[in-house]
């Protein structure tokens, strides 16, 4: 893949992730911890202590979704081997899923962390 096409990539999940992020969790700080060529990191601040850490490789389309409290993973999705959700009353389990949208995965970080 050309570095524009990884750019174009990176620059389409960004918005997406900046959209929901208004929509759904307005008041969450979105800061981006690291960006390369091909790779984004970012975390959304929601409160104290509590977070989500995004990550997306364009060149792959790697994704994880990981809801953070007290330094531990507390909810999640992501795309190793196949898409499977980390559930919030057991964060450690892997359920198999289809591949959600940032809207469904911000809307149920929204009710956790109500």
């Amino acid at each position: 893949m050309t570095p524009l096409k990884l750019r174009k990539k990176l620059e389409e999940f960004l918005k997406e992730v900046r959209l929901n992020k208004d929509r759904l969790l307005p008041t969450s700080k979105l800061m981006i911890i690291r960006e390369r060529m091909n790779f984004l990191k970012l975390r959304l601040e929601l409160k104290e202590n509590v977070f989500i850490d995004i990550y997306f490789n364009a060149e792959n389309g790697r994704k994880d979704f990981a809801l953070i409290s007290g330094g531990k993973r507390i909810f999640g999705y992501d795309n190793l081997k196949e898409w499977h959700l980390h559930p919030f009353d057991h964060p450690e389990n892997h359920v198999e899923c289809e591949e959600p949208t940032t809207a469904k995965i911000f809307e149920e970080v929204a009710s956790i962390i109500e």
